[in-house]
């Protein structure tokens, strides 16, 4: 289409220019002639440099635009069958024995299929190989007193692991424990349970020993609304379910340890170790 519009435009061109040419340079058909090839060829001329300029800008090809990023959708690997992780305290009484402490629940992103535990000391969905202690000095004079006695602790851990918040004011008598269950899928297990394991009897080396009930322990949480979302209780022989956790969920609270002192005990230093457990089938 451009060269026909090229072409009709000389054409008119050279009409109005034969009109002009001189008498002196031959009879008028001539001049018509020699005057019609002369601008026919500049015509030509004209088109070849303009038409093939033309086509050159049409076969430009544009500059190749970035592709916009795309999130790429892992295909996330076969869920194992059981997520299981165990941690553990352990407890002293000389006649000397151990402690915990505080709760919050909080919603976490979904994510492959995944539990978390932290007693005591630890990092956030990371590996720690510390086991804490709690224990208790019982004078002389108050050994069996019925007076309960509370229970230091060797944790450090103040601060949630999930977000720095102050959980536990005091660890040197409390014990903050946070467990978290995460998935991503539907119809994976809607929740994970936490659960402690003790054994009967605190023991000393002579073979003396404290029932492991004599341990109870209190929660709290400063801050907020639901201080029992792992509850208060007292210890007993082989595995207790302590609460569950629903999914994509984070829940923590800080534990302190009591001793009942209930009765006269032998002279010694009597310990024992309690595991925490969270699983999801």
């Amino acid at each position: 289409m451009a060269w026909l519009a090229a072409c009709v435009t000389f054409h008119a061109h050279c009409r109005s220019c034969a009109k002009s040419v001189p008498a002196h340079r031959g009879n008028a058909l001539w001049l018509r002639q020699r005057v019609f090839h002369r601008w026919a060829d500049r015509a030509r001329r004209f088109l070849r440099r303009h038409v093939t300029t033309q086509l050159e800008v049409l076969i430009i090809r544009p500059k190749r635009q970035p592709i916009a990023p795309q999130r790429i959708r892992s295909k996330p690997g076969r869920s194992p069958r059981v997520c299981r992780l165990t941690l553990a305290i352990g407890f002293a009484v000389t006649v000397v024995l151990p402690g915990i402490a505080s709760a919050w629940e909080i919603q976490l992103q979904a994510a492959p299929r995944r539990v978390f535990l932290s007693v005591g000391n630890g990092s956030f969905e990371a590996d720690s190989g510390t086991v804490n202690l709690v224990q208790v000095d019982i004078p002389m004079g108050q050994v069996g007193s019925g007076v309960p006695l509370t229970m230091s602790s060797d944790s450090t851990q103040s601060r949630s692991p999930l977000d720095n918040y102050l959980t536990c004011p005091d660890p040197s008598s409390q014990v903050l424990i946070g467990a978290s269950y995460r998935r991503r899928f539907g119809f994976e297990p809607a929740e994970a349970t936490l659960r402690v394991t003790a054994p009967a009897f605190l023991v000393n080396g002579a073979g003396d020993t404290i029932p492991i009930n004599e341990i109870s322990w209190t929660v709290s949480a400063p801050g907020s609304g639901s201080p029992g979302i792992i509850p208060a209780g007292t210890f007993t022989p082989g595995t207790q379910t302590l609460t569950t956790v629903r999914a994509n969920r984070y829940i923590e609270n800080c534990h302190s340890f009591h001793f009942a002192n209930s009765a006269l005990r032998a002279a010694g230093t009597y310990t024992g170790q309690v595991t925490y457990t969270i699983s999801s089938p």
